[in-house]
């Protein structure tokens, strides 16, 4: 994933504008903002990671669109990838990055994100409780805690879904 240093880059969170599937950063970008908008690109597969420019949300339609039109069968790789690559997932990496360069939790997620649940949030991604590992995890990008597992969630496998 391309990321470049662009003073004054803004786009839906501030300060990191997404553009063909990589991130225009401003130097004043907060870790938490920078790390949920890769997060977002991050868990798109890479046959759509491109298509995405601005808002995630006219991405995702177009995603969508292009998914529908292809007719897939039932549990496509390409669909599965597309089914695993919303906010929840994108909450779920964000922690894991977060968590693998040494951030405090509190600048990884504020207590004011999500609607005033960050806490919460925190809370249910350091018991590895949050819906997003699962798909992480249907993803192949991480392993699920069980026994015998020896580096589960937070801990990735790979960073980009593919």
């Amino acid at each position: 994933m391309q990321v470049d240093v662009q003073p004054g880059a803004a786009g839906f969170t501030g300060h990191v504008y997404i553009r063909d599937g990589g991130l225009d950063v401003d130097p004043a970008c907060a870790p938490a903002e920078l790390l949920h908008e890769a997060a977002h690109l991050a868990v798109i597969g890479a046959r759509y990671r491109p298509w995405f420019s601005g808002d995630i949300r006219s991405g995702m339609a177009r995603m969508f669109d292009d998914i529908t039109r292809l007719r897939l069968p039932p549990d496509h790789p390409i669909e599965r990838a597309a089914l695993q690559s919303g906010e929840l997932e994108a909450t779920a990496w964000s922690w894991a990055a977060g968590v693998a360069i040494g951030l405090p939790s509190k600048e990884i997620i504020h207590d004011a994100d999500f609607s005033g649940a960050g806490a919460a949030t925190r809370l249910e991604l350091q018991l590895g409780q949050h819906r997003g590992i699962n798909g992480l995890y249907h993803a192949g990008m991480c392993a699920r805690a069980r026994p015998g597992v020896a580096n589960p969630y937070p801990a990735m496998l790979r960073w980009l879904q593919e």
